[in-house]
């Protein structure tokens, strides 16, 4: 009896033996499958450069998955609103040359409706998606669009209003300068320059005098009637959007 008890006991250790074994087998499996699990593991020189070559090849490179969006979708991506805005007014003074300040505040309100007309063409036929611009990565909505553009027009035309007022000042102060150096010097140079700068105030119509003293509350409301006209139309698309802000005069 004792000789059967003490044998079940020696079969009963071989059994926990190969048991641990086993274990230890899975362990190294895991640890070959995970090599970040918190498990004490003495690698060589060359296996250490190799688990580095591995994890850097795995980790997902944020330029790389933006341009797999771009080539999956031209609109898959995000966009600040207030510098495209402000890219849009820049190309469009550049191409009407000298522009007065009527002229670019017409010009805010051209990039304001062409940003429009994309968004709201884009969504309705299912082009446009624009993403957050946060971990939350999610297409926006056409309204949550719309939100965003209103107050990057907004922010732009209060941005315009404070740099028309810096050069008016700067503009009448340069004309007193001029005139008052002209009168007394006397000098031939400086009168031509006197009346050259005269002349193109009066050739934009824009003598600071003159300009309006509310612009940026006129764009505003020029953007609110834009708003208003453009929501009769039966098919928004960039042609009859550019249409509605065209005829439009903001002073």
């Amino acid at each position: 009896m004792k000789i059967d008890e003490r044998f079940q006991q020696c079969n009963l250790i071989q059994t926990n033996q190969d048991k641990n074994i086993g274990t230890r087998k899975q362990i190294k499996e895991c640890t070959d499958l995970f090599p970040d699990v918190p498990v004490k593991v003495d690698l060589s020189a060359e296996g250490i450069a190799q688990y580095r070559k591995t994890i850097q090849a795995n980790m997902p490179d944020q330029e790389e998955e933006k341009k797999l969006r771009i080539v999956l979708n031209d609109s898959f991506t995000s966009i600040n609103y207030n510098m495209e805005i402000s890219a849009r007014v820049n190309e469009i003074n550049r191409k009407k040359g000298n522009a007065t300040v009527k002229d670019r505040a017409q010009s805010i309100m051209e990039a304001y409706a062409s940003l429009y007309a994309e968004i709201v063409e884009g969504h309705e036929n299912g082009t446009r998606n624009m993403f957050t611009e946060s971990y939350e990565n999610r297409p926006l909505t056409k309204e949550e669009e719309l939100e965003k553009l209103n107050q990057a027009f907004e922010d732009y035309t209060d941005f315009f209003e404070r740099c028309v007022q810096l050069e008016q000042e700067h503009a009448m102060g340069l004309e007193k300068e001029i005139v008052s150096v002209y009168k007394k010097y006397g000098a031939k140079k400086l009168e031509s320059a006197a009346q050259a700068y005269q002349q193109a105030i009066a050739a934009k119509t824009e003598n600071p005098e003159q300009m309006p003293p509310n612009i940026g509350e006129l764009i505003l409301n020029a953007g609110k009637l834009f708003l208003t006209n453009v929501s009769s139309l039966n098919s928004i698309n960039h042609k009859s959007v550019m249409g509605v802000v065209s005829a439009i005069k903001i002073w």
